[in-house]
């Protein structure tokens, strides 16, 4: 199941209700994500930029319904899945990356014949 880093900003009444009752989220977080299809791996606060980050197994389409169930709530003022590869999926994708180069089509093919003719 791919791995998905999630960036999530809370909305400024999302802050004024955790300063004003604070509790643990990550029972609450861990369940709403569970609810969209998602699984929490671990999630941190990252102070400097103000944003949550989760690390979370899900299926692509989740991760997109994600998105639209998150926002529509009010809670969050961004919200940001980005994709996660492992060191030995990378080099299985440049692996498949080199195979596909060989038979690739770049659009400024022509201009490449061109000036390869001219010399």
């Amino acid at each position: 199941m791919p791995l998905f880093l999630i960036r999530a900003k809370y909305a400024t009444d999302s802050y004024q209700s955790l300063a004003e009752a604070p509790l643990d989220r990550r029972p609450i977080i861990e369940h709403n994500l569970n609810t969209a299809g998602l699984t929490l791996i671990d999630m941190y606060f990252q102070p400097s930029a103000a944003e949550w980050l989760f690390i979370v197994n899900a299926e692509v389409e989740d991760a997109g319904s994600g998105i639209i169930t998150g926002m529509s709530t009010g809670g969050f003022r961004d919200l940001k899945y980005e994709l996660l590869l492992s060191s030995d999926q990378m080099l299985q994708a440049a692996q498949k990356a080199h195979t596909r180069r060989q038979k690739f089509k770049p659009p400024n093919q022509d201009e490449i014949d061109r000036m390869l003719l001219d010399e």
